[in-house]
Order: C-alpha cells, then sequence, then structure tokens
C-alpha cells in the first residue's frame, strides 16, 4: 500500500496527515498515513500555545505580519488556504472557534487548547491516521523513487514525507536543531537561526528594580538613532530586562541585532528600545501636567510628583533617570528645565538593551529553510522529490496573534493535498 510519512506530531504535521487522508478518501483511494513524533507525546507546542488557550488564527493574516522569506511567496501560502478556510476546518472537526471581542484574534471557544488537540486527535483517528511516539528519525535520503528514514535501528520507505519537525524554539516543550540538519544533509541552505517573540534583556539596574510593574504604553526599536518599528500595549518591567506583547513584538529585531550585528543583512551599530509611558498625551502637555502637580504639592517632596499619574515606583525610577535629586527636596523646587526633560523622557525613555532570554522562552524560531528552496504552491521541496515541508522549520516568523499557526496550517495543508495528489498519481499508473 502507498504511504505518507509525517515528520513531527504538531500543528502543521497534523494538518498535513488530516488533509492528505481527507483528499485521498474523497478520491476512493486508501493509503497508510503515519505520523512521527520525536517526543513521548504529540502537540506538546500547541497545547502551549496562547498560554492555553491556542490562538488558532488571526482574521487579519496577511504578509505583512510576517519576517524572513520573501512576501510574495508568503501571500501565495496564505491565499492558498487562509484564516476562512482555517475557521471552517475546525468548525467541521468539531472546534467551534471564536473571535475576541474588538480583536482579529480567532480562539477555540472552549479557550482551552488541549481540545483543539483533542479533535485533531480525534480526526485523524477516524480517519484511520497512525501516531508513533518517541520516533525520532535519524537520517533521510532518496532511495530508488522513494524516501528511505532511519528510525532508531529500523527504516521505513515512503512514497511521500511530510517534514513537519518544528523550530528550535521552546526547547523545554521539545524545540530542537537536529531537523535542520536532516534538511542540510539532503541539500537545502539554512538562514541563520535566531529566538523571536521572546523577552529582552536590558543592562539598567532601574528593570529589575521596576520588577513586575505593567505600563500601558508604546515601545520603539531604534537602530542607528532611527525608530525601525513601533508596538502598542502592556509594557512589563522584569529583573532581566522587557516583557509583554509589545516588546515580543519587537524582540526578533532585538535578537538579530545582537546575533548578528545588523537588521537583514546589513551591519549597524547600535539599538535601544524607547518607551512612551504616556502615548495619550504630547510631551508639552504632560510638562504642563508636571508643572500643575509641582505647584499642588509645594513644599511636600518631589519623591511625589508623578504618583496618580505613573505607578508610584515608576514615577520615582523616571526622577531619578532625568536627574531628579534629592528625591526628599520640595515639589516647588523643581526647574523648567527639569520639568521639561521628565516630560521627554516619559514619551521617549532610551533603554540599552544587550540581548534576549534565549531558545527556551522564544515562541517561534526566525531563520530556517529559504522559501526559494521551495515550491510554495504544492511545498514541496525543490531539491527531493516527494519531500514537502512545512511550518516553523522554514524560513517564515510571524507576530504574536495566531499567525505563527496560521503558517502551520497553511504549509500543512498545502502540503497534505499535494502529497496525496502523489500518491494518486502513482495510484493511477499501476
Amino acid at each position: 500500500m502507498s504511504n505518507i510519512i509525517i515528520i513531527g506530531g504538531g500543528a502543521s504535521g497534523f494538518m498535513a496527515a488530516i488533509t492528505a487522508a481527507q483528499e485521498l478518501k474523497a478520491a476512493g483511494k486508501a493509503a497508510e498515513i503515519t505520523i512521527l513524533e520525536r517526543l513521548e507525546r504529540v502537540g506538546k507546542k500547541l497545547i502551549a500555545t496562547g498560554n492555553g488557550t491556542c490562538n488558532i488564527t488571526n482574521i487579519a493574516c496577511t504578509p505583512k505580519h510576517y519576517h524572513g522569506g520573501e512576501r510574495a511567496k508568503i501571500q501565495a501560502v496564505l491565499e492558498a488556504f487562509p484564516p476562512t478556510a482555517t475557521m471552517e476546518f475546525f468548525n467541521s472537526i468539531g472546534v467551534l472557534c471564536k473571535v475576541e471581542a474588538e480583536g482579529e484574534r480567532v480562539y477555540p471557544y472552549s479557550l482551552q487548547a488541549s481540545s483543539v488537540l483533542d479533535c485533531l486527535r480525534a480526526q485523524a483517528s477516524r480517519l484511520g491516521i497512525k501516531e508513533r511516539c518517541g520516533a525520532e528519525v535519524t537520517a533521510i535520503k532518496a532511495e530508488k523513487g522513494k524516501l528511505a528514514l532511519r528510525l532508531n535501528n529500523e527504516q521505513f520507505l515512503a512514497d511521500a514525507v511530510i517534514f513537519a519537525a518544528g523550530g528550535k524554539a521552546a526547547q523545554n516543550l521539545g524545540g530542537v536543531e537536529s531537523g535542520y540538519r536532516l534538511l542540510q544533509g539532503l541539500g537545502h541552505s539554512l538562514k541563520e537561526l535566531f529566538p523571536s517573540l521572546v523577552q529582552v534583556r536590558c543592562p539598567s539596574p532601574v528593570c529589575k528594580s521596576l520588577k513586575g510593574i505593567k505600563q500601558e504604553g508604546r515601545a520603539s526599536v531604534l537602530v542607528d538613532g532611527k525608530v525601525l518599528r513601533t508596538q502598542s500595549g502592556e509594557i512589563l518591567f522584569t529583573e532581566y530586562g522587557l516583557s509583554g506583547p509589545p516588546i515580543l513584538q519587537l524582540s526578533r529585531l532585538v535578537s538579530e541585532f545582537h546575533q548578528t550585528g545588523g537588521i537583514n543583512g546589513q551591519k549597524r551599530r547600535s539599538l535601544q528600545i524607547s518607551l512612551n509611558l504616556m502615548p495619550e498625551y504630547t510631551p508639552l502637555e504632560i510638562a504642563g501636567l508636571i508643572k500643575a502637580r509641582a505647584e499642588l504639592l509645594g513644599a511636600e517632596p518631589v519623591l511625589d510628583l508623578l504618583t496618580g499619574t505613573l505607578n508610584k515606583r515608576l514615577g520615582q525610577a523616571l526622577l531619578k533617570a532625568v536627574g531628579v535629586s534629592p528625591l526628599s527636596r520640595s515639589a516647588s523646587s523643581i526647574s523648567s528645565y527639569e520639568i521639561k526633560l521628565l516630560a521627554q523622557t516619559i514619551t521617549d525613555w532610551r533603554l540599552e538593551t544587550s540581548g534576549v532570554t534565549g531558545w527556551n522562552n522564544a515562541q517561534v524560531t526566525a531563520g530556517g529553510i529559504p522559501l526559494e528552496e521551495i515550491d510554495v504552491r504544492t511545498m514541496e521541496s525543490l531539491k527531493v522529490k516527494g519531500l514537502y515541508i512545512t511550518g516553523e522549520v522554514l524560513d517564515a516568523d510571524g507576530d504574536c496573534g495566531g499567525f505563527n499557526l496560521q503558517w502551520a496550517w497553511s504549509t500543512g495543508h498545502i502540503a497534505g493535498k499535494a502529497a496525496a495528489k502523489l500518491l494518486l498519481q502513482f495510484c493511477s499508473e499501476e
């Protein structure tokens, strides 16, 4: 019997397996489809997504939310299986989807990532797809029109292989680099890997002193003094630096800069994070608020100048940052120059970065197998016939908000459909 082997029991692996099985079933043909998972159980990364709620996709999924590969190729993949198709697919296997209130992120109505995995596994079982865990593929090679896979002391021959082994990120959930090495052994090249959607390290002791404080604001990455990207949302100060949604969105740039010394292949001299802690106000308006507050406090200590406007500890840190001292002096003694400097710092507080917190904390891998080496109409390798490559192992990584899972669903669907078509060709030739 013809067969398809999927390497990796994650999001794109299950989508590929189910799609292939459904295509073959619709054509009245049978094939053996097996998912090989290196870990002791499937879907470990999937059930951790969205802090366990599983942000399935995003209805505003466009190439602008992706990085790495060529935009036109990313767009072709997303158009072949868009978010609407993802929602229809999940509804068809029993996962009721909902769009978050006043947003574009799509979640299972249960808000349980585990229920998404349960429904994927149930659908796979209904279609006769086999799962095999603790099964690490150590070698792949083309052999007499098929693909030979080495698994421990066993060897499998497959008519088609869908490589959905995932990336290097979230190593505590099974992220490894070995998959890239297997593909390199088959002739593929590799764009340099670095962690993305990860917390940012800042050497300034001020961040550690503000540990646990959250502030709605706007964060920007400045490269050689110029704003490269800006994100808004809740900024979290941590013992090591900065976190929170806007920081995670910007972390790819920080990670790339500190690993490669540049951005998009171009060398750069410096990178900073700029925080705007009161984005609804201009520096002039903030200066007016501070002046009025100083007049109200009068002889009371300047220590409390920003209390009631910002978090108390955050306000005191900003006063120290601009050199207002001692904090026991009267609020009325603050000068016009100090007020102006404080207002400017509140809207453009620049912090040096020293990198990111690493692979274990990263949600996704940047870099990978170049899209130029893939036929994005089928996800088939241009190096090896019958080998389809999907998901995070490819050089395309998305922003927070369901974009990386959508990439997994889209590439998995395309690959599964193409692999089934290949097997149907074999059947017609027999």
